[in-house]
């Protein structure tokens, strides 16, 4: 007999006493092609035996029914997108306007909602002693200022010209004073908000400590005894409006400016909690039914320069066949590195490699490359049929250093079955 020589990957190895040996090389991420082979050197060929071996840092367990990758993505929101600190342009054409930040968008919503319609009561005092109705609101000029901070936001807004058209009476011995007229007010208040994740799952602010100041606040009213009242400082009729003015820009800041960020964002997320992929089969691919979700898992944030929120995946089959081969689960990348974001980009959007890779292997589990190719083969080739498979799921995975592309499309383990006629 011949001494036998054994190669892995054409490196020799060394045997043992009882015919075992063992071998250790650097895996690379993805699919690791590993090449036995046993040489006597009488028979030939030499035996050989390759195999396609899938490595990661990690290995996400799959489920029957589908996966779901934590952290599968990360949105990236700079400061600029939050309040770039730019005067908003004049409207273009067609009085169209373009805001360049959120901050922007919440000045518009301000400047032209009704801010009437934001509280539950307009009767300021309805007593024995006065009797005072707001009648109308208006927002005049305002000012919105938002910054990270390293667990949320602080919201700073100032109000110029914010005026309240005011009627009542207030009875002085026999007479009734008429307190119809207008007030301009100038206010300011601060508020700071955490970012959390709400009972619905989606992104939310809770609230912190809000501190308001009326700076200003001067009347036009129709009677001079009214306007006499208004003008004394600490008067019962300047401390009623200045309490409703307080407790309106208190509701502005504590609950319709987060409700309204809030609600933004969640409507940038919106879009991918349901994502549905139904495909009908032909002769060549099977039908493929998958389901799947974006669900938000949690914010971090740097003070005065972004929010990053990190997203979770799940993907599903309606009908569950199982993997006809049998797999650990995905290859996952190191979850400890932050993506490179590009600099001076207020959006950017993160996918991990193992996102990916979870819809390639929820594919492949539905037999998206188990194929009958028996009706591709030529005529006059005597073929029957012929059936190519995978045993091994695609994916995904980095180049090595110095290659051309970042990323290339692997598939190993590909199985031909071939069928002929005498066969």
């Amino acid at each position: 007999d011949g001494v036998v020589q054994v190669f892995v990957n054409d490196a020799p190895v060394a045997i043992a006493d009882d015919g075992g040996f063992r071998h250790t090389f650097r895996a690379e991420f993805g699919l690791n092609r590993v090449e036995v082979i046993a040489d006597d050197g009488v028979r030939r060929p030499a035996t050989r035996v390759v195999r396609e071996v899938v490595w990661g840092p990690e290995i996400l367990e799959t489920q029957e029914a589908g996966v779901t990758v934590p952290g599968a993505a990360k949105m990236r929101l700079g400061q600029n997108v939050l309040d770039g600190d730019a005067p908003q342009p004049a409207p273009g054409e067609m009085n169209v306007l373009v805001v360049n930040d959120l901050a922007g968008a919440v000045e518009v919503l301000l400047a032209q909602a009704n801010l009437a319609a934001f509280l539950p009561n307009l009767v300021v005092e309805a007593s024995e002693r006065v009797r005072l109705e707001v009648v109308g609101i208006r927002s005049g000029t305002p000012q919105i200022t938002l910054q990270y901070t390293d667990t949320g936001m602080d919201i700073f807004l100032r109000l110029d010209g914010f005026a309240l058209d005011i009627e009542g009476e207030l009875p002085i011995g026999e007479d009734l004073i008429d307190l119809t007229g207008s007030v301009l007010i100038t206010a300011a208040a601060f508020a700071s908000a955490d970012w959390v994740v709400d009972a619905d799952g989606g992104p939310g602010l809770l609230m912190g400590d809000v501190g308001i100041a009326i700076e200003r606040l001067d009347g036009q009213m129709n009677s001079s005894e009214a306007q006499a009242f208004l003008d004394t400082i600490g008067g019962l009729l300047r401390l009623l409006i200045d309490r409703f003015a307080t407790e309106t820009v208190d509701a502005l800041v504590r609950e319709e400016i987060p409700e309204f960020i809030s609600f933004g964002l969640g409507q940038l997320l919106e879009p991918l909690a349901e994502i549905e992929l139904d495909v009908e089969g032909d002769d060549l691919l099977p039908e493929i039914n998958l389901n799947g979700g974006v669900t938000l898992a949690g914010f971090d944030l740097s003070a005065r320069r972004e929010m990053v929120t990190t997203l979770d995946l799940a993907l599903t089959v309606e009908d569950p066949a199982g993997a006809v081969h049998p797999v650990q689960g995905i290859p996952v990348e190191g979850t400890a590195r932050e993506p490179a974001w590009p600099a001076g980009i207020g959006v950017a959007v993160a996918l991990r490699l193992a996102a990916v890779n979870g819809l390639l292997n929820t594919l492949w589990r539905q037999g998206v490359l188990d194929m009958d190719l028996s009706a591709q083969v030529p005529e006059g080739l005597g073929v029957t049929s012929a059936r190519l498979e995978a045993t091994v799921s695609p994916l995904i995975a980095p180049t090595l250093p110095g290659a051309p592309d970042l990323f290339e499309f692997q598939v190993g383990e590909l199985q031909m079955y071939v069928t002929s006629f005498g066969a």
